[in-house]
């Protein structure tokens, strides 16, 4: 397990072997975390599999987080959530399963559709919500997009 600086876990969540905190993330009471895509009492061979939350993104309380996926950078779950997949960057997933269901801009007050400029991303709302240690890293962030999480 590894934890970045500026990170927030709450009570009761359940964090394990092979999950990934990187910096500034937030982790809602009670979230759930698993590292064992095929658990079996008994076993002679356990692999643990891996989770990786990216920078700045946020789980909702009570959310169980399968592994062996991504969530991305800024990316926004809501409470109760069960994702068993990849979760975007800067998108607002929740739901058993968990589905991106728009984008979200980096402090995660405004919807945004999934066709917006990545420009667009940091608006005034992120501006007065967020500490400029954190403006700068989604500006980072933003800046280093691509691949299969990006806009």
């Amino acid at each position: 397990m590894e934890i970045g600086r500026g990170s927030r876990i709450q009570n009761g969540v359940s964090v394990y072997r092979g999950v990934i905190i990187n910096k500034w993330r937030f982790v809602g009471p009670h979230v759930i975390f698993t590292n064992d895509l095929s658990p079996r009492a008994g076993t002679t061979k356990w692999e643990i599999c891996k989770t990786h939350l990216a920078s700045g993104s946020s789980i909702g309380a009570g959310s169980i987080i399968t592994c062996d996926i991504s969530i991305g950078r800024f990316a926004l779950i809501g409470a109760g959530s069960v994702v068993t997949s990849n979760i975007p960057d800067f998108c607002l997933a929740y739901g058993l399963p968990a589905r991106p269901v728009s984008r979200v801009c980096a402090c995660g007050k405004s919807r945004l559709d999934f066709s917006v400029h990545k420009s667009e991303l940091i608006r005034d709302c992120c501006r007065e919500r967020l500490i400029q240690e954190v403006i700068e890293l989604a500006e980072q962030e933003i800046d280093n997009m691509d691949g299969p999480n990006a806009l």
